[in-house]
C-alpha cells in the first residue's frame, strides 16, 4: 500500500484582483487546500494482479467567467465541490515459455463513482477555462501487454 495526503494553504502575501470588478482576494485560484492518494496492489502468484487506487482533491476556487448565451451572463467566483476517483484494474499473464515472454490481458474501470463535473459551459461564448476534477467520466478498459519475464 502507498498513499499521500497533502494539507495546504495557497495564498499570496497580499490580495489580488483576479477578475476585473470582484473582490479582491489571497486564495491561488485552481488550488486545492487538501488533496491525496492511496494506491493498493496485490500479487497473489505470478501470472494474477490487482490494484485498487483513489484520488481525493478538495474543494478549490474557480474563476468562472460569465458570456451571453452560457446562462451566466456575470463573471464569479466559484467553489468546486471535492471529487473521489476511485479505480480498479486486474491482469493475468498468460506464459510463453518459447519466447522467455508473457502476454498479460488485463481490464478494470476508471473513476468507478462517476465523480466528474457536472456543470460545463456550452456555446461559442463558453468560459473554455471552466474545467475542473477528474479527467475522465467512468471509463472500463480492457487490454493487452506483451511482457518480458
Amino acid at each position: 500500500m502507498e498513499a499521500g495526503l497533502t494539507i495546504q494553504s495557497s495564498m499570496f502575501n497580499e490580495a489580488r484582483e483576479t477578475i476585473e470588478g470582484l473582490e479582491i482576494r489571497r486564495e491561488f485560484l485552481r488550488t486545492p487546500n487538501n488533496y491525496g492518494y492511496a494506491t493498493l496492489s496485490y500479487t497473489p502468484s505470478d501470472v494474477l494482479n490487482m490494484s485498487a487506487n483513489i484520488t481525493y482533491t478538495g474543494p478549490m476556487l474557480i474563476a468562472h467567467f460569465g458570456g451571453e448565451g452560457t446562462g451566466q451572463e456575470f463573471d464569479q467566483y466559484f467553489t468546486s465541490p471535492e471529487f473521489y476517483d476511485i479505480g480498479l484494474r486486474v491482469g493475468y499473464t498468460i506464459e510463453l515459455d518459447e519466447t522467455s515472454t508473457g502476454l498479460e490481458i488485463f481490464g478494470g474501470m476508471k473513476n468507478i463513482l462517476n465523480s466528474y463535473q457536472e456543470n460545463f459551459d456550452v456555446s461559442k461564448n463558453r468560459d473554455s477555462n471552466f474545467i475542473y476534477g477528474p479527467g475522465l467520466p467512468r471509463t472500463a478498459y480492457l487490454g493487452l501487454r506483451l511482457k518480458s519475464l
